[in-house]
């Protein structure tokens, strides 16, 4: 079992390493990191969203990237505890539905160099999405990463997204 974890990590880090090679860098005051190869990122009010050059304007799949500095409210426990509450479901109009999103997973992860809190939710940001979330404090900031895409395109642009979380850097002096 050993062997095919070590396996898998080495494979992620040659696979980022690949990736970065054929990618721009995302950088500002807070973070860097390597975007996925055809992504690039613009600044939406106080979030940077990240999506694929080569969609149409229907995108399947985005990256919100927030990072600030680090408060009291910023710590494992209590993220762990937020993303393992389900979110109720909002119409267009945003009224609720009656219905909540599911809660695939939440869990400890080492990427990188650094640990990250890793939750998973189905329909908790948009209709038929899986959103991946990815929390963790470095030093004097926080930083928030949420992957989302289309239920039928999930996996292929996740796999495609991943090898990016490594190369987060933080820049916060």
């Amino acid at each position: 079992m050993r062997i095919l974890s070590s396996i898998f990590i080495v494979s992620q880090l040659l696979l980022a390493c690949i990736t970065a090679a054929h990618s721009e860098t995302f950088r500002n005051a807070y973070i860097s990191f390597e975007l996925p190869s055809g992504w690039t990122c613009a600044l939406e009010e106080t979030e940077w969203v990240c999506s694929d050059v080569t969609e149409s304007k229907q995108r399947t799949a985005i990256i919100i990237l927030t990072a600030k500095e680090r408060g009291d409210t910023d710590r494992f426990d209590l993220y762990e505890d937020h993303l393992s509450t389900s979110r109720p479901l909002m119409d267009s109009n945003g009224l609720p539905t009656g219905r909540s999103s599911s809660v695939e997973f939440v869990k400890r992860e080492t990427i990188g160099d650094r640990v990250w809190i890793h939750g998973r939710q189905f329909e908790s940001e948009v209709p038929s999405f899986y959103t991946d979330y990815f929390a963790t404090v470095d030093g004097r900031i926080a930083i928030l990463v949420t992957f989302s895409a289309h239920r039928q395109f999930f996996q292929r642009a996740f796999d495609r997204f991943f090898p990016s979380m490594v190369t987060i850097r933080s820049e916060y002096r």
